[in-house]
């Protein structure tokens, strides 16, 4: 596992996370370009983020089964929970990665991808699915916490 840091763009709000890999994933949800501003990025993991301090985020209950947790004071995006699946996806430019760290991302996967705008074009050998399919998958099962019922 790999333990990063980050914060919002304010740094009010700082955490670590850990994470199995830094594999990054680009989402072209119209939720996610509306709260990105453009192809969202995040790296999944499991846990939620150990916030540390006294500011927390605040979260915005998109859905029944999707939350999204940002900082009050400047807007900041810090993660996308979808609840169900127990994925934290969180934002990837929040994360304040060493050069290490950095040194080991990969895209690995672009979901959504019948959102995706004709000028957006990613390239490389990664996984493409559409949102049906990503919301299925078991792209990220290695990544879950398994229910101890």
């Amino acid at each position: 596992m790999l333990e990063c840091k980050g914060s919002c763009l304010c740094g009010k709000i700082k955490f670590n996370i850990l994470f199995p890999a830094l594999d990054v994933i680009a989402c072209h949800g119209n939720a996610c370009q509306k709260w990105s501003g453009g192809i969202a990025l995040y790296i999944a993991s499991a846990d939620e983020p150990d916030f540390c301090g006294e500011s927390k985020p605040a979260i915005f209950t998109y859905s029944h089964t999707e939350r999204r947790a940002f900082c009050p004071a400047c807007g900041g995006s810090l993660y996308y929970h979808i609840v169900d699946k127990k994925r934290f996806l969180i934002s990837y430019p929040s994360l304040l990665l060493s050069k290490n760290q950095a040194s080991q991302l990969l895209l690995a996967a672009e979901v959504y991808i019948e959102n995706k705008p004709p000028f957006c074009g990613l390239t490389g050998q990664y996984t493409r699915l559409t949102g049906q399919d990503f919301l299925e998958t078991k792209l990220m099962s290695t990544w879950e916490k398994p229910d101890n019922t």
